[in-house]
């Protein structure tokens, strides 16, 4: 078509012709199909959600949970073992969805463009999959702004775009992360700002990539983008 496809989205179908409805929905970078993220879902006439784990049982917490992930890592992307870091956190208040491990690199204290996210529901399955194929090294230009500071541009870029109404006392800015993040074909660091209401973000389970309220302000020249993607 001559057109640039950044994303393709697909869907998984059973072999069962009983149950022709799909049971999982993803998308995958294109054509670098370096990100890949699928979210198993319930179909009708579907009992079993989510992709089973060998010998994995329903988890009653989270230690039960990151043994499941790693079973499930262990087999399907071992390249993960070789991470410098993983945390496993509650989906849900209650970890009503299960329970997410996650496997990262760091550089330089900045994390880095590689992971895994396994998402593990009540029942010991796999409910949720996350890959990005990054570097596990960079080097980048270092930065010169602190949380602090890229939580203030946050406030002050809303303010400006507010005009007289001002920013409201309740709304927070909580910078979370120091990424590594590539645009244009240039990766820098970015601090990931988060946007919320009340009170401040306790740690225990990182926003959603996708949130509509996180930005990201670049550690060095302090410019603010609206997604991970593309410049603005």
């Amino acid at each position: 078509m001559g057109v640039p496809c950044a994303n393709v989205l697909f869907s998984l179908h059973p072999r069962d012709t009983a149950h022709p409805q799909g049971f999982a929905d993803g998308t995958l970078s294109w054509p670098d199909r370096k990100r890949l993220g699928i979210e198993f879902a319930v179909g009708e006439g579907i009992t079993a959600t989510g992709f089973p784990v060998a010998g994995a049982t329903a988890p009653g917490g989270e230690k039960a949970a990151y043994e499941a992930a790693r079973r499930y890592m262990r087999a399907h992307y071992p390249w993960a073992r070789q991470a410098v870091a993983h945390r496993t956190y509650p989906v849900g208040d209650r970890a009503e969805l299960g329970w997410t491990t996650q496997w990262t690199w760091e550089h330089d204290g900045v994390v880095m463009p590689r992971a895994l996210d396994v998402q593990v529901d009540r029942q010991g399955r796999v409910s949720r999959l996350d890959v990005t194929l990054g570097p596990t090294r960079l080097d980048l230009e270092p930065g010169k702004l602190s949380a602090v500071e890229a939580e203030r541009i946050v406030r002050a870029r809303l303010a400006a775009q507010s005009g007289r109404r001002g920013v409201p006392d309740e709304l927070r800015f909580d910078a979370f992360a120091l990424k590594a993040v590539e645009r244009d074909g240039e990766w820098r660091a970015e601090w990931l700002v988060h946007e919320s209401v009340g009170a401040a973000w306790d740690g225990a389970a990182p926003p959603a990539p996708g949130s509509a309220d996180i930005l990201w302000v670049d550690a060095v020249s302090g410019d603010v983008h609206v997604s991970a993607f593309g410049r603005g």
